[in-house]
């Protein structure tokens, strides 16, 4: 493992914290879309492929590896936007305090969700400006 991780800059770990990041916000929309009825599978397969993106840079290197990071970027900005897509209804209920077609009571646990899928995403990206390797 040492050896894998040897030669890695300030850029690799960002984006493997990007990862690691967007794999909990995964597990935590898991949650909260099984539970509240609104899970989405297309939320979740961006979510963690994004996740297996990030955690695949541990063993590219080159242009491969840039491909990986601009996917992971994709990937976690196409889940926000699916998932901010599908909270629509319940933030017309909480701001207009009249239920029509969504849930007010779901409206604090998105709001959540939004800012850490916006942190995954903000993360990922500032990950791509450094460098991940040295030069050999």
């Amino acid at each position: 493992m040492k050896n894998v991780l040897t030669g890695k800059k300030s850029g690799f770990y960002i984006s493997l914290g990007s990862a690691i990041l967007g794999l909990v916000t995964g597990f935590l929309y898991l949650g909260f879309g099984l539970s509240s009825g609104t899970f989405e599978i297309p939320i979740a397969v961006c979510l963690f492929a994004g996740a297996l993106l990030g955690f695949s840079l541990i063993f590219l290197r080159g242009l491969a590896a840039d491909i990986a990071v601009v996917g992971m970027v994709a990937l976690f900005t196409a889940a926000l936007g699916l998932f901010l897509f599908n909270s629509i209804d319940d933030f017309a209920d909480y701001f207009s305090h009249v239920q029509l077609y969504g849930n007010m009571e779901n409206a604090p646990v998105r709001f959540a969700l939004i800012a850490v899928e916006l942190a995954t995403v903000l993360i990922a990206l500032l990950g791509s400006f450094f460098k991940r390797e040295t030069n050999k």
